[in-house]
């Protein structure tokens, strides 16, 4: 375990119904810290994608998603491409990531104008097909 994940290994894991990262519905978590690197009992995060081949999960397995928590937050940062750890560490572009609360003030809080037909869940997903709570239709 390097010493970024070991300061990891203390950071809260994100456990929301949505992918913390798009908003589809979470289907499975990931170990921030690989548990074959000693990760077993640390953070995770919810995320979209069966297994480790598809969705955000996928993305995250093939280094083409990457996170980290800097100053008591997580951030995130996508690559076109499969890039080392290091080297996403030096990119610009990192994001807050989203904890995807749900109910009626939206993800993080923000105004939206996106609504679940069925639970009445908002977000500020850019014209999102399926609400990433409960999977209905969503209605602008």
């Amino acid at each position: 375990m390097n010493e970024r994940q070991r300061r990891t290994m203390g950071a809260p894991s994100v456990e929301t119904p949505a992918c913390a990262f798009c908003g589809r519905r979470a289907q499975s978590r990931h170990h921030v810290v690989p548990r074959s690197q000693g990760g077993e009992g640390g953070p995770t995060v919810t995320v979209c994608g069966a297994g480790n081949e598809s969705g955000c999960h996928g993305l995250l397995h093939s280094h083409r998603l990457h996170l980290d928590w800097r100053g008591g937050r997580w951030v995130w940062l996508a690559t076109d491409e499969p890039t080392k750890e290091d080297a996403a560490l030096a990119m610009d572009g990192w994001r807050e990531l989203k904890t995807w609360r749900g109910g009626r003030e939206g993800a993080n809080g923000e105004g939206c104008g996106f609504a679940c037909s069925l639970c009445g869940f908002m977000c500020d997903v850019p014209a999102p097909n399926f609400c990433p709570n409960c999977g209905a239709k969503m209605v602008g």
